[in-house]
């Protein structure tokens, strides 16, 4: 209350892969985490450093430890003749937990940075709590959809390209990385795609994948609820999936956009940072609009300037960092 009184962020950010952890102890960890009303809930996995107590052999031999390398970043190049490149060692299994494990946080480690980070579809997210609904339930149902339902092939198809990122990246030995990077850089004379998986296919799932998100939103509900999902609280679960989307700025075509019929008060729930249920926001009928100010206007066009001739998924991973706070990226909200 005390930081919803003085409008101030807060945020937890969980490690797994830690002794003892198991996919059970730290998905509750994260749904306490929600439950408490934290701005931004975010996960990472556990990497090995030298220096570290979980870095001798002893302590590594009496939790099983196990790991594996991936390339940090885009951080490799050509220096006095030597090629180098930075990586780092990460934690992907051990007594307590297992590799199919870590795969399956590395997934809701990527769902949890998309809500609370990147802000995808937080208005619909946010919704769901008052539904009594736990968010990694229905992000455990996103990124393992029932494969006997039929589903948009975009959306399999992004699936797909998701978990082969994430294995792509990993490597048993740091020789390996490296290999792989200066090959990529030998092909390129560069640096490759942007390798931060999380911002990269967070920009991708955002701004390019657009034509099925509601429908495959709308289908997890129905199948999580079941017969006590209202049709009233379907329509307003539809409408917010439609407000995440409309919000947005289109990055490459500045302009207003028409406004929307609201007869929920969507701004002063975001003020009191959601914990009002929405359905006691119930107000007459108003006309939601979609504003923007010189400061977004201002960096957004400096920003098309330089990365105009990009490709989508180029162009929009870079919006992500270079477009700041990120609250520019989507549109005043106002009743005038």
């Amino acid at each position: 209350m005390w930081a919803t009184k003085l409008n101030l962020p807060t945020s937890t950010e969980l490690i797994f892969g830690m002794p003892y952890d198991t996919k059970e102890s730290f998905v509750n960890l994260l749904d306490r985490s929600v439950e408490r009303g934290f701005d931004y809930v975010l996960c990472h996995n556990l990497f090995i450093m030298d220096g570290i107590e979980l870095n001798r052999p002893d302590i590594r031999e009496k939790y099983g430890i196990k790991t594996k390398y991936r390339a940090l970043g885009t951080n490799y190049g050509v220096f006095d003749d030597k090629f180098i490149a930075e990586y780092e060692e990460v934690v992907v299994s051990c007594n307590s937990f297992s590799y199919q494990d870590f795969l399956e946080i590395r997934n809701l480690n990527f769902m949890y940075y998309a809500v609370f980070s990147l802000n995808f579809q937080k208005w619909f997210f946010q919704y769901l709590r008052t539904l009594d609904m736990k968010l990694s339930d229905f992000f455990v149902n996103f990124v393992n959809p029932d494969r006997s339902i039929k589903w948009p092939k975009e959306y399999l198809d992004f699936l797909s390209n998701l978990n082969f990122m994430y294995e792509g990246e990993l490597h048993d030995t740091k020789e390996s990385v490296i290999e792989k990077c200066h090959e990529i850089y030998n092909q390129n004379n560069d640096v490759g795609e942007p390798s931060r998986i999380n911002v990269n296919i967070g920009a991708r799932l955002i701004y390019n994948e657009t034509s099925w998100i509601k429908s495959v939103l709308i289908k997890h509900l129905e199948i999580i609820m079941d017969t006590k999902l209202s049709q009233e609280s379907k329509k307003l679960a539809e409408h917010l999936i439609e407000l995440g989307i409309r919000e947005r700025i289109d990055l490459k075509d500045i302009s207003d956009k028409q406004p929307m019929d609201f007869s929920y008060d969507v701004i002063s729930w975001k003020k009191g940072k959601f914990k009002t249920p929405l359905m006691d926001l119930k107000m007459k009928n108003k006309k939601l609009n979609f504003e923007l100010d010189d400061m977004r206007i201002s960096q957004i066009k400096s920003f098309n300037k330089r990365f105009s001739g990009s490709h989508d998924d180029d162009f929009y991973y870079a919006a992500m960092y270079f477009i700041a706070p990120r609250s520019c990226l989507t549109h005043i909200l106002s009743y005038k």
